[in-house]
């Protein structure tokens, strides 16, 4: 099964008033806030359609093909597609494995501590930092962000993880319509690299 995530809807930070969220969660149906559901359900013209449509819209947009219309389903409600991955259009596909962006090189007069640099280091070596495979991730017009294994193995091009960003939820029904228009929705080229987080170092996809 897909692995395919999101983010709830942000809220006010009490300190600076700014719009923030800072919890993920999986793209599926129990999931999702009552807000992102009804994003699904929603209409052309303004109204709510079925709680059974909107998980319908939800399991299309995760790839099932079961409801698109077809030559020998003609009536089908979704629209036809040549394939479950959206286009890419200006997003440039980034690669990464291993790079060294230098963290544990940088002068404590930086910001970066020497516990800082020497973490950089320790997560450089470890084995799960060690064992990961060859990335590449790219923005599509499906809504969403897609990191693919880009290894020469059996799994070189397999989807690792999908990312839909929660601004794009309340469009996302249109996908669905068999009268579609194209539209670009995640088509930006996406940054990768380390970052201090929380007293630890990760890599970051934005």
């Amino acid at each position: 099964d897909r692995v395919i995530l999101t983010s709830t809807p942000p809220t006010a930070d009490t300190t600076t008033g700014s719009l923030v969220s800072t919890t993920g969660r999986t793209f599926i149906w129990d999931q999702l806030s009552s807000a992102q559901q009804d994003a699904l359900r929603m209409t052309a013209g303004g109204s709510l359609t079925s709680e059974e449509i909107g998980q319908n819209r939800l399991a299309f947009i995760r790839g099932v093909r079961s409801l698109e219309r077809t030559d020998a389903a003609p009536n089908n409600p979704f629209r036809q597609r040549d394939s479950r991955l959206g286009d890419i259009a200006n997003s440039d596909p980034q690669y990464i494995h291993k790079q060294n962006f230098g963290y544990s090189q940088l002068p404590e007069t930086a910001g970066f501590t020497a516990a800082a640099k020497s973490a950089y280091t320790t997560f450089r070596a470890s084995s799960s930092y060690q064992n990961r495979p060859p990335l590449v991730v790219g923005g599509a017009n499906d809504g969403m962000l897609h990191g693919f294994n880009s290894s020469l193995g059996t799994n070189g091009g397999k989807e690792l993880f999908a990312y839909v960003p929660n601004d794009l939820i309340d469009e996302l029904y249109e996908l669905t319509d068999p009268t579609y228009s194209h539209r670009y929705y995640v088509d930006g080229t996406p940054r990768i690299g380390d970052a201090w987080v929380g007293n630890a170092w990760k890599t970051l996809a934005i």
